[in-house]
């Protein structure tokens, strides 16, 4: 999967979760995204992608790229 192919099911992903507009550079925060709601999120994102995420990483996530980059960096 490349990594525009990434981005886009990512964003996707969110976007059917907060029926909001979805950018890369969008924070966490400004799509109204709590604490459980990224604990669900990162669930389908690591079932989706065949990743894992750990606490600490789970907790340095503000982004959507911080996402993206860490699915990245996993699939490598």
């Amino acid at each position: 999967m490349s990594n525009d192919e990434i981005k886009k099911e990512l964003v996707s992903l969110i976007k059917t979760k907060t029926k909001i507009k979805v950018e890369t550079n969008s924070t966490l925060k400004d799509l109204n995204i709590d604490s459980l709601d990224i604990l669900g999120l990162i669930v389908e994102v690591e079932n989706k992608f065949s990743i894992n995420f750990t606490d600490d990483e789970i907790m340095g996530l503000k982004s959507v790229n911080d996402i993206i980059n860490h699915i990245i960096k996993e699939k490598k």
